[in-house]
């Protein structure tokens, strides 16, 4: 999962790998979904905005239901959201992108 899924995941509100284009992805009426990666990765979606993703590379990540989540990358990146919709993600070469409560569009990953 590339960076941008991990902040995808974190920081949108479809959880961003739910449309996936290297695997195989459903999303059902009720918002909730699945997706089956073809490395092996799986995640899913819930009806009441929680997630989960678990890569075949060993990341690990989850969203739950009060917005708040965690981000853990196989390539060391990692993050956190607030169910206030703030938070942190930090990419593997050290990067760090702050996002604070404010924000009024979380998929446009405004910084400041």
């Amino acid at each position: 999962m590339p960076n941008n899924r991990g902040k995808d995941f974190l920081f949108s509100d479809d959880c961003g790998f739910i449309n996936g284009e290297d695997g195989e992805s459903y999303r059902y009426s009720d918002g909730s979904g699945y997706y089956h990666g073809a490395d092996g990765s799986d995640g899913y979606i819930y009806s009441d905005g929680s997630a989960y993703y678990r890569g075949a590379d060993g990341t690990d990540a989850y969203k739950y239901s009060d917005g708040s989540g965690y981000y853990r990358g196989a390539d060391g990146s990692d993050g956190y959201k607030y169910s206030d919709g703030s938070g942190y993600f930090n990419s593997a070469d050290g990067n760090r992108s702050s996002y604070y409560a404010d924000d009024d569009n979380d998929d446009d990953y405004s910084l400041r």
